[in-house]
């Protein structure tokens, strides 16, 4: 008999939901209780889960208090996400906790520490392009070195983010924090996920405000980020226009380069070059014209999963689940964990401190000019 992870849920909105989907489908985890402050959305999203709807509470500190709860999954807004983590880790209790795991600098720090302090216990941020298929492929190319040494990189998060009925929480700065941490921090872990294990030491970013007067935040945001061996990165970012989903990305190094645009048509979706297809371009989903060209073993298959969506239904939400309890059956540190994976905030932090100053800052930022000029 396998013993069950015991699970504690907030946060039952759109993208909680495809996880409550799952958890009855796991064999090694039991949803226990789930806390969310709309009680009767709650209890339709629970009916359509097939989640008992004796699960629902009604405060979140009965999460808390519940001894028999070893783990706790956190879907709500963001503002939620630093607060209900923290009262999770030093109440003993695993945490699974979606982007950004906190909305104010300080509340990243203390999770770091939190997470630091409490070895015997698993943490992670649900970045969900760490399970994406093609940008397994394309991490395994460069850390083959496949195009040598890297020296320029841009990732794009151009998606406008649904803002209809119960989502217009969206727009309101009291509970997404920031347009970073909503939607193009996506951009800015991949790029550090890419880059590892160089690490980022600077960043200079500039942001625009909301061109329909809707969004309190600023929700375009343009950041040039340094690395330590002198490569650069560019991340775009706007979640509030845009045509479908752009996370377009470029790579150039020393012995070839990449090309993924999310918005062109499939065949030509994908593109790359280096040594290996004699430095010519290579598009491995036009399978037809490659094998023509000699080049079929360039071929990837046509059903992998890629960034092309920006629709909750089409994350990786499964794979995300399965990690997450694997960690925590294996008592194994994750690479997702908070501390594992602070750079991330680091430069979402530094890149508003870095617009406010108009000037580069260093990652990370000195937490004394954080408080001076963001509160």
């Amino acid at each position: 008999m396998i013993d069950k992870i015991k699970i504690g849920f907030a946060g039952a909105g759109w993208m909680g939901g495809q996880f409550l989907n799952k958890i009855p489908l796991k064999d090694n985890a039991e949803l226990l209780a789930v806390y969310d402050p709309k009680a009767e959305s709650i209890k339709n999203v629970l009916k359509r889960s097939r989640v008992n709807p004796d699960c629902f509470v009604s405060d979140y500190e009965d999460i808390i208090a519940n001894d028999d709860i070893d783990a706790v999954m956190i879907a709500s807004p963001n503002a939620f996400h630093a607060e209900q983590s923290l009262k999770a880790l030093n109440a003993g209790k695993h945490v699974f906790c979606e982007k950004p795991n906190s909305t104010h600098w300080e509340d990243h720090l203390r999770m770091v520490k939190a997470d630091h302090d409490h070895p015997e216990l698993i943490t992670m941020t649900n970045y969900t392009l760490f399970f994406d298929q093609l940008a397994q492929i394309i991490k395994k190319m460069l850390d083959r070195r496949m195009f040598g040494e890297i020296t320029q990189m841009q990732i794009n998060y151009r998606h406008a983010v649904n803002i209809k009925g119960d989502k217009a929480w969206k727009l309101k700065k009291d509970f997404i924090g920031d347009a970073l941490g909503m939607g193009i921090t996506h951009a800015v872990f991949l790029m550090c996920h890419y880059f590892s294990p160089i690490k980022p030491v600077s960043v200079f970013a500039c942001s625009q405000k909301s061109t329909t007067g809707r969004f309190e935040v600023h929700p375009i945001w343009s950041m040039l980020i340094s690395f330590e061996n002198g490569s650069s990165g560019m991340v775009l970012g706007d979640i509030e226009n845009g045509n479908s989903y752009d996370l377009y990305q470029n790579i150039l190094g020393t012995k070839g380069g990449l090309v993924f645009d999310s918005q062109t048509k499939f065949e030509t979706r994908l593109k790359y070059w280096a040594d290996e297809t004699n430095r010519e371009w290579v598009y491995p989903f036009d399978h037809e014209n490659e094998r023509k060209k000699g080049q079929d073993n360039h071929c990837l298959p046509t059903d992998i999963s890629m960034p092309t969506s920006g629709d909750v239904v089409h994350h990786s939400t499964e794979e995300s689940l399965d990690y997450f309890l694997e960690h925590i059956e294996n008592k194994k540190d994750p690479y997702l964990g908070f501390e594992n994976m602070r750079i991330v905030q680091d430069i979402n932090f530094a890149a508003q401190l870095s617009a406010k100053i108009k000037k580069s800052v260093d990652i990370p930022a000195d937490p004394s000019d954080l408080k001076r000029h963001l509160g």
